[in-house]
């Protein structure tokens, strides 16, 4: 049967004024007594009434995730003094069809008007179509697969939930932060990671695979756990034969293989000396990836992946022989490393998924059947091992989507870690996730196999402490982690970065794991956030560049009594019967001064060189 005839379809009710975050997710139903062929394309159609102008979208691509775009709904007549506006004629449309949902766009966008802005999250780790099309007096939202070939078989009584689509009406950013946020934590399952929020060391950036060795990765753990950092990650390098030239793309699949060339010792010998030195062992692991050299495919070539015969250099999860596989693999990884931090990476793009026969799906669903079956091993894993924190990372942040977070912990924003780059995806990822679920390492210093490097480089001792000090606290603002060859730095670099681990560990990191996340000011060049726990504030201001900023304080403090908006200056130099506190926790209290007024008391933020940060704490007296 090849008919949506036996279909019920159970569309979702949007609530065109609600300010609430809404979840909209469509549903059929097979209600026939035979197998029936789902071949309806459109997760969600939405018609919106009201006048939108403007679409803001992400294109995205490995190291230029959420690259922001505008388009215009609205055209303006060229007649001279005519000032009526009409909707532009047709669709504008984006997709992504690579098959990681970050990969060539982002699964996110906003459509805005003069009345109101609608944030939309489109909840697939896959391929989407948005097509927007406006009228004259609202626009309609369109958001399906751009598989045309797609199509899931359902049995008798079994339903297919489309992906879930989040919608958010909201008048000012305020509003849309504090809604989105609650919403966030609403369905945020309570893990340690949250609350403890390890600090990371990570050797990739700094040694890749190449030069990484149990003497570097233990040598390097020494000093970092006299910083105060408290994990190390292990990243690609430790698996395959071993021959040290042995290209770790190509034999990916090999997990249960230690390459003892580089780890004569093994796996669990490592996670005992570490363990003896006060820190925790990490792996990295990219359990869908299939090596062409790798002896997974020799042996098991039924578990490709395979597109029109070719193989996408994936194994298929949609396979209940692949997902057995998958979870016996990682049991016997995590009881040698311990079952403590897992750095789930994905490197590949699948395009339109699988459609070889045999493997649990059909010709038009492999890709959506891969993702269902990965997400059943992580929750599957995640029961037998309920401490074990999972990592999104793809690439870096090229598969960043919110299905995925009910699936992982926390999420990798970006490879590239330049502390401009860092600012930017922080700013556009944390619009709609916790700071909490982020990780972003302090800008790296990198090594490449040509010597050349593929972002900006960062040698630690060559800045000032007021530069380190930026650069460290930028990656503070959500999960933490340095990939620097730690070895190398002179004393001098290094209690800077020890000064700094102490005071993220003792006064930041308590507000970013348990506070409501705020951003105060934001622009290219100056930006200032906030978070507040137990009516006290944080806030952490960065300046780029030299340059003044105005921040407004009045979010921070609407439950205050009519009338109660005096201040006390910055260190309490100044008395009177000031009813809040504006603390500064830097030694430099230059750059940071106070607006007295009863309406819109607020903070001016000057700073005279680049790579200027301040911390500051605002209390009620």
């Amino acid at each position: 049967m090849n008919t949506n005839d036996f279909l019920i379809f159970k569309e979702p009710f949007f609530e065109p004024e609600s300010t609430a975050v809404q979840s909209l997710c469509r549903i059929a139903e097979n209600v026939f007594d035979k197998p029936a062929l789902l071949d309806d394309p459109v997760f969600l159609s939405l018609t919106l009434e009201g006048t939108f102008d403007t679409l803001r979208w992400y294109q995205s691509s490995w190291g230029r995730e959420f690259c922001r775009q505008e388009t215009a709904l609205i055209a303006s007549p060229h007649a001279e003094g005519c000032r009526q506006e009409a909707p532009l004629s047709g669709s504008f449309a984006f997709e992504n069809t690579k098959g990681r949902c970050s990969a060539q766009t982002s699964p996110f966008f906003t459509l805005s008007g003069e009345a109101c802005s609608l944030d939309f999250a489109i909840c697939t780790s896959g391929n989407y179509r948005v097509e927007v099309t406006p009228l004259a007096h609202a626009v309609i939202v369109t958001i399906r697969t751009p598989d045309p070939d797609f199509s899931t078989e359902l049995r008798p009584g079994e339903t297919f939930r489309y992906p879930e689509i989040l919608v958010h009406r909201y008048h000012s950013m305020t509003e849309s932060y504090r809604t989105k946020q609650e919403f966030a934590l609403s369905r945020l399952a309570d893990h340690r990671v949250y609350h403890e929020m390890p600090v990371i060391y990570n050797h990739w950036w700094a040694y890749e695979d190449r030069h990484i060795n149990e003497e570097t990765i233990l040598a390097n753990a020494r000093i970092a756990k006299a910083l105060g950092v408290e994990t190390v990650m292990l990243d690609a390098g430790w698996f395959g034969s071993d021959d040290d030239t042995e290209e770790w793309f190509l034999v990916r699949g090999d997990w249960d293989r230690v390459n003892r060339d580089r780890f004569p010792h093994g796996l669990a010998w490592l996670r005992e000396r570490l363990e003896e030195i006060g820190m925790g062992l990490g792996i990295w692991c990219e359990l869908e990836g299939l090596g062409v050299e790798s002896t997974l495919l020799k042996e098991h070539p039924e578990y490709a992946a395979l597109r029109d015969g070719e193989n996408l250099g994936c194994v298929c999860f949609a396979s209940p022989a692949v997902q057995e596989w998958a979870y016996e693999t990682m049991c016997r990884l995590f009881e040698q490393c311990g079952a403590l931090y897992w750095k789930l990476d994905f490197n590949l793009d699948p395009g339109l998924g699988c459609n070889a026969p045999g493997h649990g799906h059909g010709p038009g669903d492999g890709l959506l059947k891969h993702y269902e079956g990965l997400y059943a091993v992580l929750d599957r894993l995640r029961r037998r091992f309920p401490n074990l924190v999972i990592e999104n990372c793809s690439s870096g942040g090229q598969r960043l989507n919110l299905e995925m977070g009910r699936h992982a912990h926390i999420h990798f924003l970006s490879d590239p870690d330049y502390s401009t780059h860092q600012m930017h995806q922080f700013k556009e990822a944390s619009r709609w996730f916790l700071p909490r679920q982020l990780l972003h390492f302090m800008w790296s210093n990198t090594v490449t196999t040509d010597g050349s490097s593929p972002f900006p480089n960062l040698d630690l001792e060559t800045l000032s402490p007021e530069e380190i000090r930026y650069h460290m606290r930028l990656a503070m603002l959500h999960q933490f982690g340095i990939s620097h060859r730690l070895t190398e730095y002179s004393e001098r670099t290094l209690a800077v970065m020890k000064d700094c681990l102490t005071q993220y560990k003792t006064v930041i990191r308590p507000f970013v794991a348990e506070g409501t996340y705020l951003p105060l000011y934001l622009s290219e060049k100056i930006n200032i956030f906030s978070f507040t726990r137990d009516g006290e504030s944080l806030l952490l201001l960065f300046a780029q560049e030299p340059g003044t900023a105005h921040c407004d304080l009045t979010p921070l403090i609407l439950d205050r009594a009519a009338g109660e908006s005096s201040f006390q200056a910055l260190d309490g130099a100044a008395g009177g019967s000031a009813s809040w506190a504006v603390t500064n926790l830097d030694t430099r209290p230059e750059a940071v001064s106070l607006t007295f007024g009863a309406d819109s008391p607020g903070l001016d933020f000057s700073a005279s060189i680049p790579w200027t940060s301040r911390v500051l704490l605002l209390k009620r007296k």
